[in-house]
């Protein structure tokens, strides 16, 4: 009997859902490696035009809106949280950029792109297709910390599977170095997560940021939370390493994945 019920309990474990282990049955062999898992990986398609001396005009067009020239063009529909300024540095994400940095996500029609550390909180909505999960405008920050921020997302893979998520954060840095504007936002992404009633272990996100990052001072260092229906998950101070790479690892034999509320990330010093 004893046996019996620890086997149960494994099968509960072990399968996303317990009614598909109970409909499909079950061999006793366990479930497929990767099968309740979402794993995927690829670059964040960044396309940036970085302004270490800043635009050369300012106009604004509407609401948190510009159109402004940069390094001898004209950039229309410039969507600022703060205004831009004449000769200040700024670094533009161009439309057609991934956002949020995942790829295999999939967002709402916009997201949110926050300058923070400012008395009030100055932010821009930022429109995406959701077919192509690129930005619709261009979006223009300074220097400091920056936040994106999404509601009612999903992370999917190659092979269709899916973890939904309420809210999530992302914050890096934009930075000058030399006569170059900068950021801690990833060029590259890899993640294998549970999916929701999976126990978490052999989880892990790798970011790669530019290399530079290993360099700055005060040290950048990584951040992830995750709030799930079980509990949270907290890593911290990870650092960049030399090659640029920020990796978070799930310690092994962690709890069951519930319902994720928010996942938050921060790349910053």
């Amino acid at each position: 009997m004893d046996m019996q019920r620890r086997f149960g309990l494994l099968v509960v474990v072990a399968v996303s859902v317990a009614v598909v282990a109970v409909f499909m049955g079950c061999t006793g062999e366990g479930p497929e490696p990767g099968l309740n898992v979402v794993e995927n990986s690829g670059d964040t398609r960044l396309q940036t035009v970085e302004s270490p001396d800043g635009p050369t005009t300012v106009e604004q067009t509407g609401v948190n809106t510009y159109r402004l020239t940069v390094a001898g063009q004209v950039l229309e529909n410039v969507l600022a949280p703060v205004p831009p300024v004449v000769g200040a540095p700024l670094l533009i994400f161009l439309a057609g950029s991934t956002p949020l940095a995942f790829p295999g996500l999939v967002t709402e029609d916009t997201f949110e792109v926050e300058q923070a550390e400012t008395r009030q909180r100055q932010f821009v909505t930022v429109p995406v297709d959701r077919r192509g999960g690129v930005m619709l405008q261009p979006v223009g920050v300074r220097p400091g910390k920056i936040c994106e921020i999404a509601f009612n997302l999903v992370f999917t893979d190659p092979r269709g599977r899916r973890l939904a998520v309420r809210r999530f954060k992302i914050c890096y840095i934009v930075y000058v170095q030399g006569v170059a504007v900068k950021s801690t936002f990833p060029t590259f992404v890899r993640f294998k997560l549970p999916q929701v009633g999976e126990v978490i272990e052999n989880a892990f996100v790798e970011f790669r940021v530019d290399p530079s990052a290993a360099t700055l001072y005060p040290p950048v260092r990584g951040r992830l939370r995750v709030v799930h229906g079980n509990g949270e998950i907290n890593i911290s101070n990870v650092p960049v390493l030399a090659d640029g790479t920020v990796l978070f690892q799930a310690r092994p034999g962690g709890p069951v994945l519930g319902p994720v509320d928010s996942v938050e990330v921060d790349i910053t010093n």
